[in-house]
C-alpha cells in the first residue's frame, strides 16, 4: 500500500510541476484549516458523514491530551 500511495505522491506532484520531495520539506504539515478546506478531503468527509465540526472537535480533545 505504501508504495501506491508514494506514487499517487509522484503522480501528483509531477502533475503540479513540483518536486515530489520539495512537498515534505522540513516535514512541515498545512494548517488545519488548509487541509479543511481541500475540495477533495470535503467531497471524502461528505462520502463518509463526517460532519467538520465533529472533526474539529476531536482533534482538539486529542491535541488537549497528548500536550
Amino acid at each position: 500500500m505504501r508504495d501506491v500511495a508514494r506514487r499517487a505522491v509522484i503522480h501528483a506532484a509531477n502533475m503540479m510541476n513540483v518536486n515530489p520531495r520539495s512537498l515534505f520539506a522540513d516535514n512541515a504539515e498545512p494548517p488545519l484549516d488548509e487541509v479543511m478546506g481541500d475540495p477533495m478531503v470535503r467531497d471524502l468527509m461528505a462520502r463518509d458523514g463526517v460532519a467538520e465540526d465533529s472533526l474539529r472537535v476531536l482533534i482538539d480533545s486529542v491535541r488537549i491530551r497528548l500536550r
